[in-house]
């Protein structure tokens, strides 16, 4: 693979099946308790009664090709950037439906195995805070493909978001060995790669330029609070700078810790701080992979050249468009123009 691209991306492939359903009712349908805006693993033999609870319980509103990097590729597609992913589908129908939902995304070398991964979305209504419960499929791979490393030869950004199965992260940390000091990583652990640990994350923290992150997941993975676990993050990543504007602002790697409707504050190596407040938006339909836009935003900026404060900007504007329908189906508003930028003005929190 010689064509040179903007961006490759590397995590779970995940069918979204999203649910509205009274944040009251989660523990009834679950057996146990998750909070809104948390996301637990489950084994996949439990899909089936948790589904058929559902259906009693709950509405189910849209289904959705999901997986945090395959999201913010996906948008990074539709800004015109030319993509690849590298991941594991299921060799079954909702693989297809996966695979299909990525479209001008480059997943020649995705990998079919097994069953696919699928994520239940589930949405209270009025405040659309939602919980993620995965049911972690068995299409794990034993080794790394051949033609991952190959492949990202003439890539110059890489971006990483976990593997339900976080058995499988020495995938990625194969992969990223392989990466060249001026191709860029950035890394979106999530709460399943944060629960790992700065130990069982670190191969990867060592390699990478530009970490997203929320403040619980700093916590989560640190044990530190925010102020404190991000200067010992700060500390651990890549040094090298690669030849984005960002990275000469901070002298070195970039932290941002989103936070929602709060905005995202932006950490430098050179102990920059940098805050911008999120978009206004007149309704929230689904808040689901709200992070991985502003993620995308964020990255399509920073591959034209602007500063931090513009990337930080771009990345609320695209956060705040996701917010206007459930999973990708906001997608068809995107244009490889920046057009789409225009009618959102940074103004202030999200309403």
């Amino acid at each position: 693979m010689n064509k040179k691209m903007d961006f490759a991306g590397c995590g779970a492939l995940n069918l979204d099946i999203i649910y509205e359903l009274q944040v009251a009712d989660f523990s009834k349908v679950l057996g146990f308790e998750l909070q809104p805006g948390h996301e637990v693993v489950l084994p996949n033999e439990r899909l089936s009664l948790i589904l058929q609870r559902l259906s009693k319980h709950g509405r189910m509103l849209a289904k959705s090709g999901g997986g945090s990097a395959a999201n913010t590729i996906c948008i990074l597609s539709a800004l015109g950037h030319e993509t690849l992913f590298l991941g594991v589908a299921g060799a079954n129908e909702a693989g297809d439906e996966v695979l299909a939902s990525m479209k001008g995304v480059n997943t020649a070398l995705v990998q079919r195995v097994g069953e696919n991964q699928v994520c239940l979305v589930l949405l209270s209504p009025g405040s659309r805070d939602r919980g993620l419960c995965v049911f972690s499929a068995c299409n794990a791979l034993s080794s790394l493909p051949e033609t991952w490393p190959n492949a990202l030869v003439n890539v110059r950004s890489l971006h990483l978001s976990s593997f339900s199965d976080v058995s499988q992260i020495w995938l990625q940390e194969a992969l990223v060995q392989g990466l060249t000091s001026q191709q860029l990583l950035s890394l979106d652990p999530g709460e399943i790669y944060a629960s790992l640990g700065i130990e069982g994350l670190l191969r990867l923290l060592r390699r990478t330029n530009l970490l997203f992150i929320t403040g619980h997941e700093v916590s989560l993975l640190t044990g530190k609070p925010v102020e404190e676990g991000v200067k010992r993050l700060l500390a651990m990543l890549f040094a090298h700078k690669p030849d984005f504007h960002i990275f000469e602002e901070a002298e070195g790697a970039v932290i941002v810790v989103k936070q929602g409707k709060h905005g995202a504050t932006a950490f430098g190596a050179n102990g920059l701080v940098l805050h911008v407040h999120a978009c206004e938006v007149a309704q929230v339909v689904d808040t689901t992979g709200a992070g991985d836009a502003f993620n995308a935003g964020f990255l399509h900026a920073m591959m034209q050249g602007k500063s931090l404060e513009v990337c930080m900007k771009q990345g609320h504007q695209v956060a705040a468009l996701s917010l206007s329908d459930f999973g990708r189906n906001w997608l068809n508003v995107l244009t490889a123009s920046n057009g789409v930028f225009q009618h959102l003005k940074e103004i202030g929190p999200l309403v």
